[in-house]
């Protein structure tokens, strides 16, 4: 379990702020005159998982650096 928060720490992190941002009410977060993009939302929540994802796969291959690195498709 500890090595697992040990290698896993910034996944772990990066959930929770994925999450948070996922489930804030938007009116709990401040509008930006500035951008007027419509559905900036959904832009903004590809790009966050999209970086989950990414650091999921970094530290999964620092973790275990021999793992095959393969995707099969059905």
């Amino acid at each position: 379990m500890t090595q697992t928060l040990k290698n896993y720490w910034k996944s772990i992190l990066v959930t929770l702020f994925t999450l948070y941002l996922s489930f804030v009410h938007p009116s709990g977060i401040k509008k930006f005159n500035a951008i007027q993009i419509e559905h900036l939302d959904k832009v903004v929540h590809l790009f966050m998982y999209g970086a989950l994802t990414l650091m999921l796969y970094f530290e999964y291959k620092k973790a275990k650096p021999n793992a095959i690195n393969t995707i099969e498709l059905v």
